[in-house]
């Protein structure tokens, strides 16, 4: 059983997550919040041709290219403690775009002078070359952990493969040619669980995308490849907020196009294209690259990243947009997409054997760190009268906490049982109570 009370919170937001991007033309690392307010300077001075950009949210740290001086940094997600992870050798290299497997303790980037993709430990040291081919000239890159596979765009290539994207296994071998036909590739991003690739096809000013199924395929294919958004000017570094349902885009501006939308800025749409293009901020200068930093800290900065830009009624506290049942605030508090039905994420009653007794648990996810934001499992003999860790007026707590185990952003796992066995007590209920206070 699922109950949720729900308030509206007035107060304002904490500063939690947001986008962070580089921004070349003014030699910057910069961020705002998702919808492009609180724009803010990281890291000033930041290097003179800033590029590809990571970031490391369990570590709080940023990774980011700097081909002036052919250096790739690691720096404190407030922009302090900047250290030169890897020199590649001022003019010999261009680092243009890198990903990391934190899992494995892995570094990737790509050197587009050198044509190589190159593998380091998080460190910098022991670095391996993973793809070296003249053909290629690999420029962004991203990582499929789920399948084991690297994909990448060319720079521009030679004639015969300008505008293609490649991918291989993490170690270089079963290269392949996955997409053709664009006109300059720039950012791929791969979304493996919802089984798409998405990539920037620069020159026709389009953010793309197709099933990974239909791979190999043309961008001109129009049956299997479906363009989200068209009419841009220079579109370049792109991210997933696979959660969130939004696709984040820089545009450099410098094909200077007529009649374009969004160039010099950061921009972003939905997954599947169903929204506008929202311009978040108008740069004047030239990004390059875009990363997402999921957490939030109120609510909010929760319906900021979930929703369009002044979206009305629909974020409010107890609608339910997407009609599954559950208000926008259990969706908050559980970690669930709010536009999209997604009950397989709600809490599931089991039982935990311990001391040879059985007890009634629940296991569910739990959003920490939003002001005023409570969630909390509540215990019942009769349907009438629910218990919680906060309300025991005889002294007695119903509930133990048996585990909390992190699963990204600001989201964990939480594992909670009763204290009576179900030999003791055997008619026993349970649930979750979200609510929010000013």
């Amino acid at each position: 059983m699922l109950r949720a009370l729900t308030l509206l919170l007035t107060a304002a937001p904490a500063h939690a997550g947001g986008i962070y991007w580089t921004n070349r033309g003014a030699s910057l690392l910069e961020r705002a919040l998702y919808d492009g307010t609180g724009r803010a300077t990281v890291l000033a001075g930041a290097g003179t041709n800033v590029r590809g950009l990571w970031l490391d949210i369990p570590n709080n740290f940023i990774y980011y290219c700097d081909n002036g001086a052919d250096v790739i940094y690691r720096m404190n997600l407030n922009g302090t403690g900047r250290v030169s992870l890897l020199s590649l050798g001022m003019g010999t290299a261009f680092p243009a775009d890198i990903e990391i497997n934190a899992a494995a303790g892995h570094l990737y980037y790509c050197d587009q002078q050198n044509a190589h993709i190159r593998r380091t430990n998080l460190d910098g040291s022991n670095p391996v070359t993973i793809l070296t081919d003249a053909i290629y000239q690999p420029y962004y890159l991203d990582l499929d952990l789920v399948n084991g596979k690297i994909y990448w765009g060319d720079f521009d290539g030679l004639t015969a493969n300008t505008g293609n994207v490649f991918r291989m296994n993490l170690d270089g071998t079963a290269l392949e040619t996955v997409v053709t036909g664009n006109l300059e590739t720039r950012a791929v991003c791969v979304d493996p669980a919802g089984g798409k690739l998405y990539w920037v096809n620069r020159n026709a000013g389009k953010i793309m995308r197709t099933r990974l199924s239909d791979l190999p395929v043309s961008a001109m294919n129009t049956a299997k490849v479906q363009t989200l958004y068209s009419g841009l000017d220079t579109p370049h570094g792109m991210v997933l907020d696979v959660p969130a349902g939004k696709v984040y885009w820089v545009d450099t501006g410098t094909n200077a196009f007529p009649n374009t939308t969004g160039d010099k800025a950061v921009s972003r749409g939905d997954m599947d294209g169903s929204g506008a293009q929202e311009v978040l901020v108008d740069l004047g200068s030239e990004p390059w690259d875009i990363d997402v930093d999921p957490r939030v800290a109120s609510y909010a900065e929760w319906t900021a990243r979930f929703f369009a830009r002044n979206p009305g009624a629909s974020a409010g506290a107890t609608a339910d947009p997407d009609n599954d049942g559950l208000s926008n605030l259990l969706e908050c508090a559980l970690g669930l997409r709010p536009r999209q039905r997604d009950t397989a994420g709600l809490p599931a009653v089991l039982t935990y054997i311990e001391g040879g007794q059985t007890y009634p648990a629940i296991r569910f996810t739990r959003r920490t760190g939003v002001a005023g934001l409570t969630v909390l499992p509540q215990h019942s003999s009769d349907l009438n009268n629910w218990w919680d860790e906060n309300s025991p007026t005889d002294g007695i707590p119903r509930l133990t906490q048996v585990s909390a185990v992190s699963a990204g952003e600001n989201i964990e796992l939480v594992t909670v049982r009763s204290i009576f066995s179900l030999e003791q007590t055997p008619r026993q209920y349970l649930r979750v109570r979200a609510e929010l206070t000013p």
